[in-house]
């Protein structure tokens, strides 16, 4: 598969030019490469916009379906909403609910490719020298040409394709949590998020996956947990990994991050707590600038881990921290300076504004980008500390989630899912609508397999596993005719591309129904995870062992298998395989 890079037509002059109009955009300054603008994770861009800007394009993505919903877990809520990229003309979109990265026009707002995996996408992607690079839940690390969306190569961070169900979804049993980022033509991930069943770091050249280092021995030392007890434990990764010239830092849920050799993957340090900040100090995100990282709660030491001083809330750019508070703005240098027995960042400039502006997301050029509540949207020029001033505000519907600063554009990321593009052009406002899911209307005709599983009343919140799709029919009648979630197994990449865009056209994907490319005897799906498993087309020929394989991932007491099958021929097969406290039943 080639990369944009390496695209040629010498049979058309005019489509190579604008081709690489399209890509040489993809090495600039201005553009948002990954989550917080770089590796270091900083939100903040060499790119000036204009001083006038305004509302040109916004787009409606369903309200995200996060996975810890639990507001005791609010150091996880990492995928509130939509995290963007932009690397040239387009923008980058991840989708925990679809499972699915898109592409869209950053000049219009409009569709240019989408690409599904087989697990939600829960983290902000990474575009570079023409790819685009996205972790899923499914376990695997997906490279895209980043021109039309095709696979170029994906790589899985787990040593096994089991899958288990995790936060609602059908997931790896070691997602790719670990969110991938770039730093000196390396890109780095993890995989697994619970240290006793093993995580794995990866260090990889980003244009052909070969892996550069592997740290899979982390979850196995021996250290204090957070209440107290020790164990074997290790990092957890869950958020975006940051990096120094010889730092990898890996946020892990509720602990501090930990710290590893970006040049061989050596472990350096962890600590589940901090002592300084207390329980908790942990958190999906992290800084790593001017020798210091920055967590949840607190400033430390890069080169040991040691504590520093509490948190600020701001932006950090490699000479200050600016820090909103109230109606004014504080700035302070890097320096820790001791008063008596309290430490804290050096303050060296404080100046008012005459307005609330709210929280400081982003800095571009010599402009702070900030947020009210109330959606209300400022720019404020911190060229001068002594004169400070509003420059521009905008108005967006609901709660600022994310922002970003590319293509001479704000993007903006409200909580409830849309996405909303100010440029420096006044023109009518594009408004891509989301379409209503509805509930598909029931067909006249009912197959026997749905008549059977209606008739035998199984767990109206339960799963059906569909093998195979056929024409879709049935899997039709059973989304409209029951409230069972489906998820279906099939082996042809094209049907089941084609299928997911329907389902997620409608509405449907990602919550009703789940489809995973595998073949429908050997798909990694967990034990006793379906009321009901169905074949959607002919079988091919049973055996002892594929019929093993369809009992295994049937719940215990009630589930049931409607298969296109002679009942004899299936009573030899379950006696042959001695399959305990099975009935067969013909019907149709």
């Amino acid at each position: 598969m080639r990369s944009m890079s390496t695209v040629k037509n010498e049979g058309s002059k005019l489509v190579f030019v604008a081709l690489l109009m399209l890509i040489a955009p993809l090495a600039r300054s201005a553009d948002w490469p990954m989550w917080k603008h770089n590796s270091g994770r900083t939100a903040v861009s060499p790119g000036a916009l204009s001083t006038e800007l305004h509302l040109q394009w916004v787009r409606q993505l369903p309200p995200a379906r996060q996975a810890w919903k639990d507001k005791s877990n609010a150091m996880l809520f990492f995928d509130v909403s939509y995290e963007p990229i932009v690397a040239g003309k387009l923008m980058f979109v991840g989708s925990m609910n679809s499972d699915s990265v898109t592409a869209y026009s950053t000049e219009t707002g409009a569709e240019k490719w989408r690409f599904y995996t087989d697990g939600p996408v829960r983290f902000a992607p990474v575009a570079y020298k023409g790819n685009v690079y996205a972790a899923s839940d499914d376990g695997y690390l997906y490279c895209l040409n980043g021109f039309d969306g095709k696979l170029v190569w994906k790589m899985r961070g787990s040593p096994a394709d089991r899958k288990i169900l995790g936060n609602e979804r059908l997931i790896n049993i070691r997602p790719v949590r670990g969110a991938p980022v770039i730093h000196d033509d390396v890109l780095y991930f993890a995989a697994g998020i619970w240290p006793f069943m093993g995580t794995f770091i990866y260090a990889l050249d980003p244009e052909t996956g070969e892996t550069i280092w592997a740290n899979s021995g982390n979850g196995s030392r021996w250290i204090t947990q957070q209440h107290g007890a020790p164990s074997f434990a290790g990092v957890a990764p869950q958020g975006y990994l940051a990096l120094t010239d010889d730092r990898l830092l890996i946020p892990s849920g509720r602990s501090v991050p930990g710290a590893f050799n970006a040049k061989d993957g050596a472990f350096l340090y962890n600590q589940a707590s901090s002592r300084s900040f207390g329980k908790d100090s942990g958190g999906y995100a992290v800084t790593a600038i001017a020798g210091k990282f920055v967590g949840r709660k607190g400033v430390y030491e890069l080169a040991d881990g040691k504590p520093l001083v509490s948190g600020i809330d701001g932006v950090w750019t490699p000479d200050a921290l600016y820090a909103v508070q109230g109606d004014s703005i504080s700035v302070y240098s890097h320096e820790v300076e001791q008063d008596g027995k309290r430490k804290n960042l050096k303050r060296i400039a404080e100046a008012g504004l005459k307005q609330e502006v709210g929280r400081a997301f982003i800095k571009a050029g010599s402009s702070l980008y900030c947020a009210r509540n109330d959606g209300t949207v400022s720019a404020v020029n911190v060229a001068d500390t002594n004169s400070l001033s509003v420059t521009w505000q905008g108005k967006i519907d609901g709660k600022v989630w994310t922002m970003l600063a590319a293509d001479d554009r704000l993007f903006v990321v409200s909580e409830g899912g849309s996405i909303f593009c100010f440029g420096p052009a006044k023109r009518d406002v594009a408004r891509h609508v989301m379409a209503q899911p509805e509930r598909p209307l029931p067909s006249g005709k009912v197959s026997v397999a749905t008549t059977t599983i209606m008739d035998h009343g199984t767990d109206p919140a339960g799963y059906c596993v569909v093998l195979g799709l056929g024409d879709g029919a049935l899997v039709g009648e059973l989304l409209a005719r029951t409230t069972l979630k489906l998820i279906v197994v099939d082996e042809d990449p094209g049907r089941v591309a084609r299928f997911r865009r329907r389902m997620d056209d409608e509405g449907l994907y990602g919550t009703r129904i789940a489809i995973i490319i595998a073949d429908p005897f050997d798909s990694g799906l967990p034990p006793y995870l379906a009321h009901v498993v169905v074949a959607a087309e002919k079988l091919p020929a049973m055996d002892r062992e594929n019929v093993a394989a369809l009992f295994k991932i049937l719940r215990p007491y009630g589930g049931v298998a409607v298969l296109p099958m002679k009942r004899d021929a299936l009573t030899t097969l379950v006696d042959s395989a001695e399959l305990q406290k099975v009935e067969i039943t013909e019907v149709g």
